[in-house]
């Protein structure tokens, strides 16, 4: 169960104080986005996860008429709140994933303006995609230049894997599934004109989209000289975090860019030690690429932190790369803690050293065990149920969506 899918799940963070993004007041950068030319002067707004709604008050404020959406019962209770005190304001009841611009109960409308400030990075990864669906779906913008409903669905890498699979099959092994899910996160990624066919046949057809063909969409745009002049009053600044893992497409995003908006100031922060989609294309060497291009840039090391102890960070810092150099860390949040390293020959050894280590910590329910896979976790849960020993276990779900899984069954009995 994804527990942020829940509404009680955020009800009883507002109930315990534990609502930390919560400013209770408007969000200081969009006051300020207020004073910016490029913001828009009129039109309707929607707010998906609305929260206590100090945002959605400030856009009504401004004179826009604004839907403000939320499911938690406590931020409900708000919106209503504000409802009734703005006319200009409607609060809605409802999970966001449901909103449907030809349902009255569920929005009901297309907006102007799609506005978030939070909750993106609060929905599960394995959901976010979905978040693009409704944004498109709810967008007026995107119905009036398509002439049409967004009615794709946006497949993930979790997508890509299991479709790249079925493909394979239905097109006889003529080709490897690395082709194939290459070609289907983007047709620019294949070399293969007939595989471009193919995979742009199948995705008409079932109306699927990826995260790279937006992309490579917003590539094509950039030929269109009004959406080019348009852009460069709209973005003056571009700020990118974790770029160690950006891949070559979203380079030469940043390549076009700079050329039609040489004024563009361009922010990139990563750490190459963090590379952790290469599986994904995501590659700190496309940043040492960008960067010999662009020898005018201005670099700055990043050594303090506030997630890791000073410990970790004197156990971080003995490392040594073959790829990088590994700048020195200091702890910014705290010097408590230690690391011990002990290894095992086998699974089972490393559950049994666990769980002595487990035994020995006189408060547990401050304890926590990260575990990279279920190899791994398994026999240690084995262990822990054998001495009664109280767990909980925390993510490690898949996520396949209800359609793709439809779509796969399908294709599997069409092949049979």
């Amino acid at each position: 169960m994804l527990t942020q899918n829940l509404p009680e799940f955020w009800d009883n963070l507002y109930a315990e104080g534990k609502d930390y993004w919560n400013f209770k007041k408007a969000t200081p950068a969009l006051l300020e986005f207020f004073k910016h030319p490029s913001c828009p002067a009129t039109g309707s707004v929607l707010i998906p996860g609305a929260g206590f709604g100090y945002d959605a008050e400030a856009w009504a404020l401004r004179g826009h008429d604004v839907l403000a959406v939320d499911f938690a019962p406590t931020a409900v209770d708000e919106l209503d709140h504000l409802s009734r005190k703005h006319k200009n304001l409607r609060s809605l009841d409802l999970d966001l994933f449901t909103l449907s611009p030809k349902d009255a109960k569920r929005g009901g409308q297309q907006f102007d303006i799609i506005y978030d400030y939070g909750t993106f990075s609060a929905i599960h990864p394995g959901r976010r995609d979905e978040f693009f669906e409704v944004c498109y779906k709810m967008m007026k913008s995107y119905y009036t230049k398509a002439g049409k409903d967004f009615n794709y669905i946006i497949i993930d890498d979790t997508d890509i894997e299991d479709l790249a699979e079925e493909f394979r099959i239905q097109f006889n092994d003529q080709y490897t599934k690395e082709d194939i899910k290459k070609c289907l996160k983007s047709r620019l990624l294949s070399t293969d004109p007939k595989l471009r066919d193919l995979i742009a046949e199948m995705k008409a057809k079932y109306n699927i989209i990826s995260i790279d063909d937006i992309l490579t969409n917003f590539i094509s745009e950039l030929s269109d000289s009004a959406f080019v002049e348009w852009f460069k009053g709209q973005v003056t600044v571009l700020v990118i975090d974790e770029a160690q893992d950006l891949t070559e497409l979203n380079y030469r995003i940043f390549d076009l860019l700079i050329q039609v908006n040489p004024d563009m100031k361009l922010f990139l922060v990563g750490d190459p030690r963090q590379n952790i989609f290469g599986f994904n294309g995501g590659s700190y060497e496309h940043l040492h690429a960008f960067l010999g291009k662009h020898s005018d840039y201005v670099g700055k090391n990043l050594t303090g932190t506030y997630r890791c102890p000073q410990p970790v960070c004197d156990y971080v810092n003995t490392f040594r790369f073959t790829d990088c150099p590994n700048t020195p860390l200091r702890s910014v949040g705290g010097t408590t803690g230690r690391i011990t390293v002990k290894d095992a020959p086998g699974v089972s050894e490393e559950a049994s050293e666990v769980l002595s280590i487990v035994k020995g910590i006189a408060d547990i329910n401050n304890t926590a065990i990260l575990c990279q896979n279920l190899k791994y976790l398994a026999p240690l849960i084995e262990l822990l149920g054998q001495e009664k020993i109280p767990y909980k276990v925390f993510g490690g779900q898949k996520l396949v969506k209800k359609h793709i899984k439809l779509f796969n069954h399908l294709l599997r009995i069409v092949e049979s």
